[in-house]
C-alpha cells in the first residue's frame, strides 16, 4: 500500500504500538540499570520503567545450560525496577539474546522461568547449517509475545 492508500483507508495503516530506546549508554530515567534495550509503551509522556513493556538483554556468548548469575542477577534487577513502579505487573518478561540464540525469561515475583524460542540469526561460522525455516519460527513467536497488550502483562494504569 502507498501513501494514498491509507489517506483513504486509515485502519489500514499500521500503528506504532511500542518504541524501542538503547540504555546500553545512558541508564533509565531515575535508576542506575543499563539493560541493551526497552520496549516502551507507545503513548507515554516519560520513558521510564512506568511505561516498560520488555526489557531487552543481549549477550554475545552463548549459555545452553543454566545462566551465569551476574547475568541472572542483572535481569533480576531490571524486573525488580519495573516492579517498583509498576504495582499491578503479574510478571516482567526479559528477552534475552545470547549467541545466535533468544530466550524468553519471564520473571514472576516467586521466581523465573526460561523460555527457549531458539536461533534467531544464522551462525556465522556455519552458514550453511543454518536453518532459515527455523531462524523464521523464533521471529515469529518473539514478534507474538512482544506485540501482546499491556493487560496481558498486568500494567492496567498509565
Amino acid at each position: 500500500m502507498s501513501k494514498l492508500d491509507f489517506d483513504r483507508f486509515p485502519a489500514a495503516k499500521p500503528r506504532e504500538l511500542l518504541k524501542l530506546v538503547n540504555h546500553e549508554s545512558s541508564s533509565v530515567a531515575g535508576t542506575t540499570a543499563k539493560p541493551d534495550y526497552v520496549l516502551y509503551y507507545k503513548g507515554y509522556e516519560c520513558r521510564d520503567f512506568r511505561s516498560a513493556h520488555i526489557i531487552i538483554e543481549a549477550k554475545l556468548a552463548q549459555f545452553d545450560g543454566n545462566l551465569p548469575v551476574e547475568v541472572l542477577g542483572q535481569m533480576g534487577y531490571y524486573a525488580k525496577c519495573v516492579w517498583e513502579t509498576q504495582f499491578t505487573r503479574t510478571f516482567v518478561p526479559v528477552v534475552l539474546l545470547h549467541g545466535t540464540k533468544v530466550d524468553l525469561c519471564l520473571f514472576a515475583r516467586s521466581g523465573y522461568s526460561r523460555v527457549p524460542l531458539g536461533q534467531f540469526m544464522m551462525d556465522a561460522k556455519n552458514p550453511d547449517d543454518t536453518d532459515k525455516d527455523t531462524i523464521a519460527a523464533s521471529i515469529r513467536k518473539l514478534w507474538f509475545f512482544l506485540i501482546q497488550s499491556s493487560e496481558k502483562f498486568g500494567h492496567f494504569v498509565n
